[in-house]
Formats: structure tokens, C-alpha cells, sequence
């Protein structure tokens, strides 16, 4: 056991697992007459493998939770919309387009900066 079970050598982790083991065994269903009865070895790794598997699939849970609530992230290739023009800018480049005066480019270029 102790070399499949690593934890179990540890005087006071080996006594926390085996009674992390029993409380899992009893939890599904094991009663206390049955697991005194355990002779092999295979049915203890079993069980901690199995007890191993459940805290794996409960913090899962957890960490899908903070997936889910992550923020959305931008498709490569597309501006932020920090970065987008405003009705304000594109007012100013058409005025621009159509007057091609010195004073709306100067504006225009005060308003990037």
C-alpha cells in the first residue's frame, strides 16, 4: 500500500487518508462490516483512485465557473472598441474630404492626439 499510496508512509497523513478512504467508502454505500473485511490492497487503491477522481471533478466545476465568467476576448484582426471612430471623427474627415482646409486636418489630428 504504501508504495502505490505514497501519502500512507506519513504517520499522520497516512491516518488522515485512510479516514478520508473510509469516509469516501462509507459515502457510496460501503458499510463498516465490509470495509473491515478488506484484505486486498487493490480495493483500497480503488477506492482512493475513485476518492481522487471526485475532488478532481468537484474543483472542475469550480474552475468552469471562472471560464464562463471570463471576458470576452476580440477575434484577431478586429480594432477594440476604445479604438473604433466615433460619429465625431468621421464628422471631421468628411468635412475634411470636402473643404480640404489646413484647419480641419489640424483638428482632426488634435483630436488623435
Amino acid at each position: 500500500m504504501r508504495d502505490a499510496i505514497p501519502e500512507m508512509s506519513d504517520e499522520i497523513k497516512g491516518e488522515t487518508v485512510k479516514r478520508e478512504i473510509r469516509d469516501f467508502a462509507k459515502s457510496i454505500g460501503f458499510s463498516d462490516q465490509e470495509l473491515a473485511a478488506v484484505y486486498d490492497s487493490r480495493a483500497v487503491l480503488t477506492l482512493y483512485k475513485a476518492m481522487q477522481y471526485d475532488k478532481l471533478m468537484k474543483g472542475k466545476s469550480e474552475a468552469t465557473k471562472k471560464v464562463v465568467q471570463a471576458p470576452k476576448m476580440l477575434k484577431p484582426g478586429t480594432s477594440t472598441p476604445e479604438a473604433r471612430e466615433t460619429e465625431q471623427v468621421k464628422k471631421m474627415r468628411q468635412q475634411l474630404r470636402k473643404s480640404g482646409n489646413k484647419n480641419d486636418a489640424a483638428r482632426l489630428f488634435e483630436r488623435f492626439l
